[in-house]
């Protein structure tokens, strides 16, 4: 019988993230061993620097089930957006990981609550994508390397922010133009903490100052 398990959008951004390379070297959900050496040592058990953890969260039923399978399909809206092939399955403290991760057990930090709201029981393997509208809205790191290539710019400053800009934004823009060839934003939309801007504002606050102030031909933007 096929193995099949509810995902929320948090974990669809991170299967969507592995399958197109984004959270490159990941090629699935990690395992114990990858898991335990970035929270312990914030570098994955090959030595790549890497700070939080990527993992597949599971309920109880489904942990004992995994144990006994190959594949782990998941479905998004009602649909099978691709599977997991099951390589490890393992259990976590999240409060424990979640204060070494963030460096604070305080439950008001968004990192943490969300670590503490998920199931300990974690299923660790390599991603393969089923339906394609996965990468629909996502940005490909390969498609953003052409972009670059095609502008000339043989050196790139990126620029990430879950806020709209300000003096201090513009002072590091403006730096990294004088050094690179050309400057990456690249806002995070979606998930946030409560009582950020709205996605919608990060994006024409950026939008703005791109047109407004900034050489077009050296900026590129994509959240």
């Amino acid at each position: 019988m096929k193995l099949k398990y509810n995902i929320d959008s948090d974990v669809y951004q991170d299967f969507t993230n592995i399958a197109t390379g984004l959270f490159y070297p990941l090629s699935g959900f990690m395992g114990s061993r990858d898991y335990r050496s970035v929270v312990e040592n914030m570098e994955l058990s090959d030595g790549s620097v890497w700070t939080i953890p990527i993992s597949l969260d599971v309920d109880q039923i489904t942990f004992s089930q995994a144990r006994d399978s190959e594949k782990l399909f998941l479905v998004y809206a009602g649909a099978e957006i691709g599977y997991v092939e099951i390589e490890d399955c393992y259990e976590v403290d999240s409060r424990v990981d979640a204060e070494k991760v963030f460096k604070t057990a305080d439950e008001n930090h968004p990192g943490v609550r969300r670590e503490i709201e998920r199931n300990r029981y974690r299923v660790g393997g390599k991603v393969s994508v089923i339906e394609k509208k996965v990468f629909a809205d996502a940005l490909h790191p390969e498609r953003v390397s052409e972009i670059f290539k095609k502008r000339g710019w043989r050196t790139t400053a990126g620029f990430q922010t879950r806020n709209p800009p300000h003096r201090a934004h513009e002072y590091l823009h403006r730096t990294g133009l004088e050094f690179c060839d050309g400057l990456f934003i690249n806002p995070l939309i979606g998930w946030k903490k409560a009582g950020d801007f709205s996605d919608l504002a990060v994006m024409y606050g950026y939008q703005a100052m791109i047109k407004n102030y900034y050489p077009q031909d050296r900026v590129y933007l994509e959240g």
